[in-house]
């Protein structure tokens, strides 16, 4: 009975270090596809945000110039977010079910690879 014990001490010793490395492994895995989902999202926020910024900018100066045309700065911005009002309605209508598939395609795919 002994004999058995003593072979099987160094398999047990090589299951332990087994199932450590396994485990090491696993969560090294996982705080990479962590940051590369974090990092993803940090590049591309910095870039919607320039976006933003530039756009804003645009449509400041396009509301100042509808309202000079028409001699009333407020009737500028009240056309511009109309606008927006009205294409953002209709492209939510438009993609609503893709967007949200696609989103939820993007991030089971960042988190199987």
């Amino acid at each position: 009975m002994n004999e058995n014990n003593e072979m099987l001490e160094p398999l047990f010793k090589r299951l332990e270090v087994y199932a450590k490395t396994s485990f090491d492994l696993n969560r090294l895995k996982a705080v990479n596809k962590l940051s590369l989902i974090v990092s993803n999202l940090v590049s591309k926020n910095i870039f919607v945000l320039i976006l933003f910024i530039t756009l804003a900018n645009i449509n400041i100066g396009a509301a100042f110039l509808i309202g000079k045309f028409v001699n009333d700065i407020s009737i500028g911005f009240f056309c511009i977010a109309g606008v927006y009002f009205f294409v953002g309605g209709f492209l939510y209508l438009l993609f609503k079910n893709k967007i949200k598939k696609m989103i939820e395609n993007k991030i089971i795919f960042k988190f199987l690879n």
